[in-house]
């Protein structure tokens, strides 16, 4: 498929995303989120599809292999109770210690400094 093609097949709402230096090209949704649909390199002149999903899960995994997953969790708490207001923390003290209550995993805001090319580190942050 040709980008020209490409470009007249995307639906209302929808945006083309072109990185040159490396040939991908991304459809995106224009709202604020803007989540990636689907994801093409380009390999002469011609794009190839590359399954989002198959994407996600290989950056996902490749990630997790090289970060200490139980120090980052570590070092976000950390710096969420180095930086709550004493009130909130002493409600933390008492539920967490003193009523010994449960605690559940929901989405949260944390950073990864991504290194591999020349120049700053990417901080990329997980919502």
């Amino acid at each position: 498929m040709k980008i020209e093609e490409l470009v007249k097949n995307l639906k209302k709402g929808e945006m083309l995303v072109y990185n040159k230096s490396m040939d991908w090209v991304a459809i995106t949704s224009q709202s604020e989120d803007q989540k990636t649909k689907r994801v093409f390199k380009m390999k002469d002149s011609e794009l190839e599809e590359i399954p989002y999903k198959d994407i996600r899960k290989q950056l996902i995994s490749t990630i997790m292999e090289k970060i200490n997953t139980d120090k980052f969790v570590e070092l976000i708490l950390t710096e969420s109770i180095d930086t709550t207001q004493p009130h909130s923390l002493f409600d933390l003290i008492e539920r967490v210690i003193e009523k010994d209550g449960t605690v559940k995993q929901r989405p949260g805001c944390v950073e990864l400094e991504i290194a591999g090319k020349p120049g700053r580190h990417l901080h990329f942050q997980i919502m």
